[in-house]
């Protein structure tokens, strides 16, 4: 097992700053008021099956490879010659096929080449098949790390003397020094955009800055008594990790970052549950998701100043986190089992889309998965919108939108029909964003460490037009009852809704038969005769049906029937009846024999069923009348 001295852990786990350089502040929330550190939500998983005879130092990222260093002996089942095995297409794959020193160091040129720096110290560049030296001389002692300029000019620190002191730079046929520069062993170094150079260092001052022409110390440095071990830098922050608890005068606990030369804390900086010794071997800030990953000995992150254990606010760090300064807060690689590396790690890379991160050390496994020992990767989940609240609201006014779902811990943005906005993270599963007043529908997703969540869609509703009223109903429905049929009468509606009644149904109960007029009366035919009905009456306007009005009164068909009185006044006969049955406007013939002859036509006068008719006759006749097929009763007058 590794020593956990501040030397050592230099020695054999010098950072690659090809993975290390910070691209820029992450864009964040509108608010980014710290919140409670939420639970990361991914999975660890095999690389190959694990590595064995001697742990991972050193990972770094190769194009969409990743490359692997340190004293490890074999990956993927098959020997790790010269200690560094490349991880593409999800299998292992040799970098040479001899066997050498264990590699102290690793790093990737702008052109692609990898280089490596050996316990022996020398530095080495992979051809594409073998290794050949890279610089001449080689150093005469340990390099610790090695990156490179954007012009490809190498720059390497490390306990070496000569050709350069501590620090020098190879352009590719010679060795530059640094003039004036650190006179002790160098842990790590980072590279600025206009080239300034940050070293740290195992002893006092800690940490220098080369600013082109002049060293030194830089912010204050580190006044503990531990090393400054691993440094990441960009324009305008500088990430710093090692065993130091306090830089400038100022208490941090393993990690720290200075903006514009001014230190502050991550949380509360970090410690180990297990009272072991507590140390941060590597920094890796990635530009894609804006997460800072730290790496070391440490199982938590402090919840408060004294770095209480059980504090409301710890998080519980298995020797890998996430630090996220959009929201101040230090999120877990935790897998499906709660868990992550039952040990130290020395060094992690990410994937060039942000969604895995790579993990090498001394760690025995993973979360319980087998084949994890000494590296392994972890790949965030995809985020999910589950709802939005609203999900629409009328079109032309703004709208404050509530997102809901999962593995939002790492939200890096949030956008609507591609474009990014602004938003407030109220907590792991809840975010809030605003909208400007609007038509039509928005696409919106949530962007985390774990990709791109699938659309949700907010809808400008247009106005809905009002809804037309149909009429009331029809009134005072009333009916008389005829021969297997019934006219049916009614009052218009008091109010016609918006639009004109063009159409009434009639409708019989029982049976439903119906009859549809533009009139204020109907006919109903086929009733059965001797069955009592009643009848509702409905209009019909540009709105539909109306309702249905009140039913009217029951009336029964029933068969005609004639009955006659008469009388002989002089000459002239006069004769009453009434008849049942019969509609007045009925189509029913009426007959009438009077003495000898049969004559057709209704009387001149049917009002309610009674009817009157006389003639002027000298003798006496036999007079009766039929309706259809009733027949009245005769009378001789």
């Amino acid at each position: 097992m590794r020593a956990l001295s501040p030397i050592q852990a230099g020695i054999t786990t010098a950072t690659v700053l090809a993975v290390l350089i910070v691209v820029g502040a992450p864009t964040g929330p509108a608010s980014a008021t710290p919140q409670s550190s939420p639970t990361g939500t991914g999975a660890w998983s095999s690389m190959g099956g694990g590595a064995s005879g001697g742990d991972v130092g050193q990972v770094v990222r190769y194009d969409d490879s990743i490359v692997i260093g340190g004293n490890v002996g074999v990956v993927g089942g098959f020997s790790a010659a010269d200690h560094v095995g490349l991880w593409a297409d999800d299998t292992w794959r040799p970098l040479g096929n001899v066997g050498g020193s264990g590699t102290n160091a690793l790093a990737v040129s702008p052109t692609g080449q990898i280089h490596r720096a050996l316990n022996q110290a020398q530095i080495q560049r992979w051809t594409g098949s073998s290794w050949t030296s890279a610089v001449s001389p080689s150093p005469n002692n340990f390099v610790n790390a090695m990156t490179f300029k954007a012009d490809g000019t190498l720059v390497a620190g490390g306990s070496f003397t000569t050709p350069a002191s501590r620090i020098g730079s190879w352009n590719g046929s010679s060795w530059s020094g640094f003039s004036g520069g650190p006179t002790i062993s160098v842990s790590d170094l980072a590279i600025a955009s206009d080239d300034s150079i940050y070293v740290t260092s195992y002893s006092s001052p800690y940490m220098q800055q080369w600013n082109g022409s002049t060293w030194s110390t830089f912010a204050g440095g580190a006044t503990s008594a531990n090393a400054v071990d691993t440094v990441a830098v960009d324009d305008s922050h500088v990430y710093v990790g090692g065993g130091f608890t306090a830089l400038n005068g100022q208490p941090f606990r393993n990690v720290a970052v200075a903006v514009n030369g001014q230190w502050s804390g991550l949380g509360y900086g970090l410690s180990n549950a297990q009272a072991q010794f507590n140390y941060v071997y590597d920094i890796v800030a990635d530009d894609t998701t804006g997460l800072v990953y730290v790496a070391g000995a440490f199982t938590y992150a402090c919840g408060n100043a004294a770095c209480s254990v059980g504090h409301d606010d710890t998080v519980a760090l298995p020797y890998v986190g996430a630090w996220y300064p959009a929201r101040q807060v230090w999120i877990p690689l935790t897998g499906t089992a709660g868990g992550g590396p039952n040990d130290q790690v020395s060094a992690v890379a990410t994937s060039a889309d942000g969604r895995t991160v790579y993990a090498g050390g001394n760690f025995g496994s993973t979360d319980g998965v087998a084949g994890t020992r000494f590296v392994a990767r972890f790949d965030w989940n995809a985020p999910m919108i589950a709802a939005l609240d609203p999900a629409a609201q009328p079109e032309n006014t703004p709208a404050a939108i509530t997102l809901s779902g999962q593995n939002l811990e790492a939200l890096r943005s949030i956008t609507v029909d591609g474009l990014a906005v602004a938003y407030t993270q109220i907590d792991d599963t809840t975010v809030q964003i605003s909208l400007p007043a609007g038509t039509g529908t928005r696409e919106i997703r949530a962007i985390a460490a774990g990709g791109t969540s699938a659309p949700a869609t907010f809808t400008f509703q247009a106005p809905v037009p009002p809804q037309p009223t149909p009429a009331s109903a029809p009134m005072d429905v009333r009916a008389e009852p005829g021969d297997g049929s019934a006219r049916v009468a009614w009052l218009p509606p008091d109010a016609a809704g918006s639009y004109p009644v063009t159409h009434y149904l009639v409708t019989s109960e029982p049976g439903r038969r119906m009859c549809l007029t533009q009139t204020l009366t109907c006919t109903v035919n086929d009733l059965r005769n001797g069955t009592p009905y009643t009848f509702t009456v409905s209009a019909l306007t540009g709105a539909g049906w109306g309702s249905s009005s009140v039913a009217s009164d029951a009336v029964t068909p029933h068969a005609p029937s004639v009955m006659i009185t008469g009388v002989r006044a002089g000459g002239t006969i006069a004769v009453e009846g009434t008849v049942t049955g019969v509609l007045a406007d009925s189509a029913v013939p009426w007959t009438r024999k009077v003495g000898g002859s049969l004559s057709e036509g209704m009387p001149r006068a049917v009002t309610d069923g009674a009817f009157a008719w006389e003639r002027r006759a000298r003798s006496t006749m036999i007079v009766y009348f039929t309706v259809g097929a009733a027949r009245s009763n005769a009378l001789s007058l």
